[in-house]
């Protein structure tokens, strides 16, 4: 079973951007309480998410003409 389903493009962008900007602020504040380690390995972590996710959509946008959000 798949959970975004039903779920429009839009919602499933909306989600994905939050969890990846709550990652990243997650991050900062790591790295202001002293944990410049933890806080690497979230930041490379998110970064490494978002070009998979990039580079998931390419097939997509180029058979269909459209770029999704």
């Amino acid at each position: 079973m798949r959970p975004f389903k039903n779920r429009t493009p839009w919602r499933n962008s909306v989600i994905t951007t939050t969890v990846l900007s709550l990652a990243a602020l997650l991050g900062s504040q790591l790295w202001q309480a002293g944990y410049p380690h933890w806080a690497f390995v979230l930041g490379y972590s998110t970064v490494c998410l978002v070009i998979a996710i990039f580079w998931s959509n390419d097939g997509f946008n180029e058979k269909s003409d459209q770029i999704l959000a």
